[in-house]
């Protein structure tokens, strides 16, 4: 072992929307990087937004700080599936961004999959809680498709198939990224295949 710390890492946040899943639920993705850690965070409804982010963010400035003589920061990721982070440098796979999902007259898919619009609710009201009838009072970091400004967010990559729920959010987020001036990637898969919509940083 000697000589070989410290390492990058990636600091790889489980799905579940908030309100389900467990560190064990991504392990085999975190595997596959030389040094991951996965943490364990707070879930809604017990403990709402910003309980989630906050436990998260205590891990990354650990990491941040060299994790004792374990971690080059210079080679720190933060990356995650369905819930939706916005970190440095971001890798986010099929991202859950906003609860105007759940709005009348929002663009959703046929067939949604497993993840359906009344789960979709149910994790949102309970993320969001006391705030879920007017989101607008939550946290401001809570919600990251309510965000005003993305001008100055670090370059992103958003993967998303398009028979997902997220899908018209992801790619409307991704517009507004590009729209600011944040260097970013969109992918999704449609059929199986890969398409790279919007590669080539802008």
């Amino acid at each position: 072992m000697a000589g070989r710390w410290p390492l990058p890492a990636i600091l790889w946040i489980h799905g579940g929307a908030y309100i389900l899943g467990t560190p064990e639920t991504a392990s085999e993705a975190a595997v596959r990087f030389e040094w991951g850690l996965l943490p364990t965070y707070r879930l809604a409804p017990d403990h709402p937004a910003p309980a989630a982010l906050d436990d998260c963010v205590s891990v990354l400035q650990w990491l941040a700080s060299g994790a004792e003589g374990l971690v080059d920061p210079k080679g720190l990721l933060w990356a995650g599936m369905a819930a939706g982070w916005q970190p440095p440098w971001p890798s986010l796979v099929y991202p859950m961004l906003g609860d105007r999902t759940n709005l009348p007259g929002a663009v959703l898919l046929t067939h949604p999959g497993m993840w359906t619009l009344e789960t979709n609710k149910y994790a949102w009201k309970s993320y969001l809680v006391p705030h879920a009838d007017s989101p607008e009072g939550a946290p401001k970091y809570a919600v990251p498709a309510r965000r005003e400004y993305l001008a100055g967010l670090a370059e992103t990559w958003i993967g998303v198939g398009i028979q997902d729920l997220f899908y018209a959010e992801d790619k409307e987020y991704a517009r507004r990224l590009r729209s600011a001036g944040v260097r970013m990637d969109r992918v999704h898969a449609p059929q199986g295949r890969i398409h790279e919509e919007d590669s080539g940083f802008t």
